[in-house]
């Protein structure tokens, strides 16, 4: 039986295992850099880049390498969602999307599933709102600038 890329690249496990790699092998290498460098490295956010402005995710990578090398309160303030990230990605491998050793037992129905998944993204969205606040109330119109490539 012959397997073409093509179709590889449609299923849904390739991209599991290119996210698992990415979120679990990136930082273990990570781990190597000294708390100094990550902290100063420049984000490679397209968004902060064109904007001065972070994107919802900003952040994210710093808080899961900080919570990697045990520094859980620089993780929780580089991104909330940087733990539960970890967290979602360490229970997501089945077919639901749920941890079915913790629901070997339970039924649950796919529209919990959906609040479930809705009512994260509104926290998400929440959260993200909520940053982009306190960011721009921090920052003068020539910081953001100054963040952007139109410095």
């Amino acid at each position: 039986m012959k397997i073409r890329l093509s179709e590889t690249l449609k299923t849904p496990r390739f991209w599991l295992i290119l996210a698992y790699t990415v979120i679990f092998i990136l930082p273990v290498i990570m781990l190597f850099s000294s708390s100094d460098e990550i902290e100063n490295a420049q984000s490679l956010c397209p968004v902060k880049m064109l904007t001065g402005l972070p994107c919802p995710s900003c952040g994210m990578t710093k808080s899961v390498l900080f919570l990697f090398r045990g520094e859980w309160s620089k993780s929780f303030s580089y991104h909330l969602f940087g733990p539960i990230l970890v967290a979602m990605m360490a229970f997501y491998p089945t077919t639901k999307g749920y941890p079915k050793f913790l629901f070997k037992h339970v039924r649950v129905k796919p529209n919990l599933i959906n609040k479930i998944g809705y009512g994260f993204i509104a926290l998400f969205m929440l959260y993200y709102l909520y940053r982009l606040v306190v960011f721009i109330r921090m920052h003068s119109g020539a910081e953001i600038i100054h963040e952007s490539i139109w410095k």
